[in-house]
């Protein structure tokens, strides 16, 4: 039995073309798992903890800001990194959220996974 070394990367996002997106973007380099809101988000992460977040800011349920700031009080995973992705999201945003990074839909593959890999290499 082989185990998966590749870093965990737990997606919360709503839109099944967004998911696609991140699925074939990520998959060949990453561990990916995906969700469709903050509350399954809260189911998956006590499964495995991530390497790193992305989060939706537009989702029912509970949204990307409401899900980043309820990661940010639990002191077992502070210490991962958040990158949130929308159309709406600014700097503010991500400082009140204390989230590390936002990415502007559209972005392409390119970004996506230079923006993941600056903050997996702070990790090491």
């Amino acid at each position: 039995m082989t185990i998966d070394t590749r870093p965990y990367i737990l997606i919360a996002e709503d839109d099944f073309i967004a998911q696609s997106f991140f699925e074939e973007s990520l998959a060949h380099h990453y561990q990916v798992s995906l969700v469709e809101n903050g509350q399954y988000f809260f189911e998956a992460i006590h499964e495995k903890k991530p390497d790193l977040v992305i989060l939706d800011i537009s989702m029912p349920i509970m949204d990307g800001i409401e899900t980043c700031r309820a990661l940010r009080e639990r002191v077992e995973y502070d210490d991962v990194p958040v990158i949130l992705a929308s159309a709406e999201a600014t700097q503010k945003i991500v400082d009140d959220c204390e989230a590390n990074d936002f990415l502007v839909k559209p972005f392409s593959e390119k970004q996506l996974i230079s923006a993941i890999e600056k903050h997996l290499s702070q990790l090491k």
